[in-house]
């Protein structure tokens, strides 16, 4: 006798891109497995995007994997994810971002994209092997979010002031802080008020995360290199 197979609702909270800009389509209904692992995975970016999270892990901890987001600086865990169900997830994620499915031991990099309303999204993955299990990393290259001041956190006062100091015809804005605290995305909100068309913009970057327009942005890999910059 033949047992039906169980049908497995597709859950696309995203539209999914793959490295070179096309669609990734949900898995037809004959394979519940890969729906089931396409559905994770729009669970799994919906949140980061959502939570307005600029970096996302998924990590094996027995029979389960734990999941992490840093949001504004902060660690925050979410609940987890059993082995089996993780596993098939970062196979499904690896292949729409153009890693190896089938090499699950050694180091990779990807890239996926995403549509969140009228804006694309654009996040890099990276998948590595541990005695336990598949490990994943999703960070985010364009945070939606976080360009505008009003969605960074900062009390009103203080974002008022800023606003005001960021308007000024002359000065000095200095932004520093700890690694994944903000820092990158505060100065991309303070450049984004300014008219990139009737101003002429600079940045001195180590590394560009995202390519702002009309913007110029210059990068350096050793502090050696400033001087010349």
């Amino acid at each position: 006798r033949r047992t039906k197979r169980e049908v497995v609702k597709v859950d696309q909270r995203l539209k999914l891109y793959n490295p070179l800009g096309k669609a990734v389509h949900p898995p037809a209904e004959d394979e519940p497995e890969q729906r089931t692992a396409f559905n994770l995975t729009q669970g799994l970016l919906h949140a980061v995007v959502i939570g307005r999270a600029s970096e996302a892990d998924v990590s094996p901890a027995g029979a389960e994997h734990v999941v992490r987001m840093v949001i504004d600086g902060v660690i925050h865990k979410r609940d987890p994810i059993d082995k089996e169900s993780a596993e098939a997830m970062i196979d499904f994620i690896k292949s729409i971002a153009g890693m190896k499915v089938e090499d699950k031991r050694h180091p990779q990099n990807g890239k996926i994209s995403m549509d969140v309303g009228a804006v694309r999204a654009d996040m890099k993955a990276t998948a590595a092997g541990t005695t336990g299990g598949q490990r994943l990393g999703l960070k985010v290259m364009q945070e939606v979010v976080k360009t505008n001041l009003h969605e960074l956190g900062m009390p009103d006062e203080m974002r008022k002031r800023l606003e005001q100091l960021n308007a000024a015809r002359g000065g000095l804005i200095i932004i520093s802080g700890p690694r994944g605290n903000g820092v990158t995305s505060t100065m991309y909100s303070l450049l984004r008020k300014h008219d990139a068309f009737t101003k002429q913009l600079a940045t001195l970057e180590s590394t560009v995360v995202v390519d702002l327009e009309n913007v110029t942005q210059e990068t350096y890999k050793d502090q050696i290199d400033l001087a010349g910059k």
